[in-house]
């Protein structure tokens, strides 16, 4: 089936999502995971060199990689016809997402503040530190909650501060049926400054990926988001 993915962020002229208020996209920079999509998730074409972020025994690293883009059958819509496309690397590994078009990316380690085998969803009330060298950062939630695991979440906010200034990463006065997840948080174009990647889905069915980077946000942010990668699974 086409719902096992890896990543792909691409260039969208402004972000819209459920978690709402986040601004406007106006950069070049595009994001991308290797594995099987719907053929209309996938503009990406085979060739194209990427900076994929591969997991290492401990942590990540930026290796410049190329694509192949080839034509799959999609199990969940096809039936005599191929319409799925599957994104294979050229070099060999496990791959968290690809980018590129984002200054400052080369090829070596690249330092995560956050990395879990599990992508992380904070319930309100919770909060979480995310260190970058001596820079302190933390990610909280605040939101009404739930009177049962199963109730939706209401007036939630994510909230990254670096202890001056703090910035809503996401807000919704009402997600039914999501739950907004940390992927990874880290330095990813080496300016010492934290970047992240969340997944502020507004359905249970989609994944819709944000890159958020320190690099080009105002002295009011501390990250702009950058790219977005939105799939379904069915």
């Amino acid at each position: 089936m086409m719902i096992k993915r890896r990543c792909l962020i691409y260039t969208f002229c402004s972000l819209l999502v459920c978690l709402s208020g986040i601004g406007s996209l106006s950069s070049a920079t595009e994001l991308l995971c290797a594995g099987s999509f719907h053929g209309d998730e996938i503009s990406a074409n085979s060739g194209q060199s990427w900076y994929g972020m591969y997991r290492k025994q401990k942590g990540y690293e930026l290796k410049a990689s190329k694509i192949l883009v080839r034509t799959v059958k999609d199990l969940i819509v096809d039936t005599t016809t191929s319409t799925g496309k599957e994104v294979l690397l050229d070099v060999p590994g496990e791959t968290l997402f690809l980018v590129r078009d984002l200054a400052g990316l080369k090829n070596g380690p690249v330092h995560s503040s956050f990395v879990g085998d599990r992508e992380k969803f904070l319930h309100p009330g919770q909060s979480l530190s995310l260190m970058l060298g001596s820079r302190k950062y933390t990610l909280s939630v605040s939101g009404k909650v739930p009177a049962s695991p199963t109730d939706g979440l209401a007036e939630y906010a994510l909230v990254l501060s670096d202890g001056v200034h703090s910035q809503t990463i996401a807000s919704e006065k009402d997600c039914n049926d999501v739950r907004p997840r940390l992927i990874w948080a880290g330095d990813l174009d080496h300016d010492g400054r934290l970047d992240l990647l969340v997944d502020a889905s507004r359905h249970y069915n989609v994944s819709s990926r944000i890159l958020w980077v320190s690099r080009g946000a105002t002295q009011r942010q501390l990250v702009r988001p950058a790219a977005k990668f939105e799939t379904s699974g069915c």
